[in-house]
């Protein structure tokens, strides 16, 4: 059976809940007015690893320029989960600002996964061949 949870506090709720009864946010209403991007950097922060992938992945593909602070702050908070920070990286090449790329830098430096590190090296190289290929 599936778990539900309330989009704005992560509370696990029942699926027929119309209004959290805990942070007291009509579920409807949040789905329909806060945007889609706000919603995938709020769920960064969701308990459930999946839910924080799927956010990822969604931010990457959608290049959102909004998620690269969330994004490095992710890469922070769950240090030892490397194939999320992977999939962060990857998200973070694809947004692809002056901005992504400081942050994979300050990573490939400074993040205490070795793999991380590598990731966004390679990352950040992955980039420069791009450029330099379209010059």
């Amino acid at each position: 059976m599936p778990i539900y949870f309330c989009p704005q506090c992560f509370a696990k709720l029942a699926p027929s809940v119309d209004c959290c009864p805990f942070c007291k946010t009509a579920i409807a209403d949040y789905l329909r007015k806060t945007p889609y991007v706000d919603r995938l950097i709020h769920a960064l922060n969701h308990p459930e690893s999946e839910a924080r992938m799927a956010a990822v992945i969604g931010l990457g593909r959608l290049a959102a320029q909004a998620a690269v602070s969330p994004l490095l702050a992710l890469l922070e908070r769950w240090p030892a989960d490397v194939v999320q920070g992977g999939e962060a990286i990857q998200s973070l090449r694809r947004i692809g600002t002056d901005a992504a790329k400081n942050g994979l830098q300050q990573v490939a430096v400074t993040h205490p996964s070795r793999v991380i590190r590598h990731l966004a090296e390679r990352a950040l190289n992955t980039a420069l061949n791009a450029r330099e290929a379209d010059h």
